[in-house]
């Protein structure tokens, strides 16, 4: 499992590093909003983790069936509504 779990970083790693060495020269990475998504992500794995160790796995079914139920919605709306 620890194998895999290197091997996936890695992959992945190394596929952002290729991206970053195609696109930035060519002035397509914007690095603010990257930056930016970063540090969101960042918090909101923290606040998240936070909440689940706190709260217990209730709370976060709770939460992943009524994020599921959204986008489920949104989906059913926009297929709906914009032909």
């Amino acid at each position: 499992l620890e194998f895999r779990r290197v091997l996936f970083r890695s992959v992945n790693t190394a596929t952002n590093v290729g991206a970053l060495t195609v696109f930035l020269p060519a002035g397509a990475v914007l690095l603010g909003l990257g930056a930016a998504m970063a540090l969101c992500n960042i918090s909101g794995s923290l606040i998240g983790a936070r909440l689940a160790i706190g709260r217990g796995s209730g709370f976060v079914r709770r939460v992943f069936l009524v994020v599921v139920a959204a986008l489920v919605a949104s989906l059913l709306w926009k297929v709906l509504h914009h032909p």
